[in-house]
C-alpha cells in the first residue's frame, strides 16, 4: 500500500470499522474535493503491483477476449490507468472509491475511477 492514499483506508471502511461523525464526514468529503481539484503535479507514478496488473489483464480477457487483441489491451490500459489514478486519490476520498467499486467494480477500475470522479462532481455542485 502506498502511504495516504485512498486504498489505504479501503478495508476498515469497507468492514463498516470507520465510522465518523457526520461534521467530520463532510469535512472529510470537502478535503477530497480540495485534493482532486488541486492536484499535486511532478510527483513520481505509483506503481500497480504485479498482484492488481494480474488480476486486471486476466478481467479484460474475460470480458473482452472475444472482441480481439486489440479490445483487450485498450480495457488492460483503460483499467490500469484508471487503477493507478485512483491510488493516487487521498484517503478522503475512500468513501467515494469504496461505494463506487461494489457499485460497478465488477465491470473495471475504469468504470470505477468514472463513478468516483461523477461522485465527487456531484458533491462538490452540492458543496457550491
Amino acid at each position: 500500500m502506498v502511504a495516504g492514499c485512498v486504498f489505504a483506508t479501503q478495508v476498515s471502511i469497507a468492514a463498516g470499522q470507520e465510522r465518523s461523525a457526520p461534521g467530520r464526514q463532510k469535512m472529510e468529503r470537502l478535503a477530497c474535493l480540495d485534493t482532486i481539484a488541486n492536484p499535486k503535479k511532478g510527483g513520481p507514478p505509483i506503481e500497480v503491483t504485479s498482484d492488481e496488473r494480474s488480476r486486471i489483464i486476466t478481467g479484460c480477457l474475460s470480458q473482452m477476449g472475444e472482441f480481439g487483441s486489440a479490445m483487450t489491451r485498450a480495457c488492460a490500459e483503460r483499467d490500469l490507468s484508471a487503477y493507478q489514478a485512483l491510488l493516487a486519490y487521498p484517503e478522503a476520498c475512500a468513501p467515494f472509491v469504496v461505494r463506487c467499486a461494489r457499485k460497478v467494480g465488477q465491470h473495471g477500475w475504469g468504470m470505477v475511477k468514472i463513478c468516483v470522479d461523477k461522485d465527487i462532481g456531484s458533491e462538490r455542485t452540492a458543496a457550491d
